[in-house]
């Protein structure tokens, strides 16, 4: 599990990454300005805070409680999970990488004109995002037996 936790967390910190990077420098060089800053930010690189706390709380809980390893989920289950925040963070990220080679008149509009593509797809990975990182599904189940 640890492994496949792992993945996911470069996966999304990695992608995360570039997103920081990209609106800094776009912020920085003034290709975003006044409100433009503001959208962009919570557009690109707010929604991807909350998986990346769940992420970090995570591996610090294990951490502190000591837990070095637990049993890997199925396959599929990690494959599923990891094709779903691939597409998750892709799309918004190849938007927001595109958009410097067009010259909207109203960046703001432009944008909001295509986020219809990243609502639709970016609340699927966040429930097996849960089951990886936040999930107690290792907890073995106690019967009573009369």
């Amino acid at each position: 599990m640890n492994a496949q936790r792992k993945q996911l967390a470069i996966l999304w910190f990695g992608v995360s990454g570039i997103f920081f990077v990209v609106l800094l420098l776009m912020t920085i060089t003034d290709r975003l300005n006044g409100a433009e800053i503001y959208h962009a930010w919570t557009k690109f690189f707010f929604p991807l805070v909350p998986s990346l706390a769940m992420i970090i709380s995570t591996f610090i809980k294990d951490e502190k409680a000591g837990i070095k390893n637990k049993p890997p989920a199925s396959p599929f289950l990690f494959k599923l999970t990891y094709i779903l925040s691939a597409i998750t963070v892709s799309i918004p990220l190849l938007l927001l990488l595109y958009f410097p080679f067009v010259d909207p008149e109203n960046p703001i509009a432009y944008i909001n004109q295509r986020w219809i593509i990243v609502s639709v797809i970016e609340v699927l990975p966040f429930t097996a995002l849960g089951f990886f990182f936040y999930g107690n599904w290792t907890k073995k189940r106690e019967f009573n037996e009369d």
